[in-house]
């Protein structure tokens, strides 16, 4: 398993979410118990007016840690959703490693468990899949709900009628 590349796409868009990021998501990656290959930051902010430096995103990672960071502005589908950040950290990701290295997506407002990547590695050369959908917290004003990880195997007429519980931040992919 300790071959095996890793990289994490955490996708930004909005000043009011760079506490967040820089406070919750980017730190719960740093903290990982097995650390990422590729930490690929990408920016969905006007370019002219962005008010996040990659000074910002290295200052949440140790040492070494900082020279695997990339920040990157979106350069896909912008300001609709996360997804043009997420295609842009993807391509990012396969230009620096080829097909050869998990994905693994996390929004600004999200964090990781310490051992997020270390289970969905373990899971994913386990079971011989292709994709890992992690199980969610939700943290809420009335404390933590627990989300459970779908029973079933997703298929596509799933995500057309209702989201049978996956989203980008507990997605890891290959």
């Amino acid at each position: 398993m300790a071959n095996l590349l890793v990289v994490a796409v955490v996708a930004t868009h909005g000043e009011e979410r760079l506490e967040l990021l820089l406070n919750r998501s980017l730190p719960s990656v740093n903290k990982q118990s097995r650390p990422v290959d590729l930490v690929v930051v990408v920016s969905d902010n006007d370019p002219v007016s962005n008010f996040l430096e990659r000074e910002d995103i290295e200052s949440c990672f140790d040492g070494t840690s900082k020279d695997k960071v990339r920040f990157l502005q979106n350069e896909r589908t912008s300001r609709m959703s996360s997804t043009g950040n997420w295609n842009t950290g993807i391509l990012e990701a396969l230009s620096t490693f080829g097909g050869d290295c998990w994905v693994a997506i996390l929004d600004e407002d999200d964090e990781w468990h310490e051992s997020h990547v270390e289970t969905c590695l373990k899971s994913s050369t386990s079971q011989e899949c292709q994709w890992v959908v992690s199980g969610i917290v939700r943290m809420g004003k009335t404390g933590k709900s627990k989300d459970p990880i779908p029973d079933l195997i997703p298929i596509a007429k799933d995500f057309f009628t209702t989201n049978p519980g996956v989203q980008g931040s507990n997605l890891f992919v290959r």
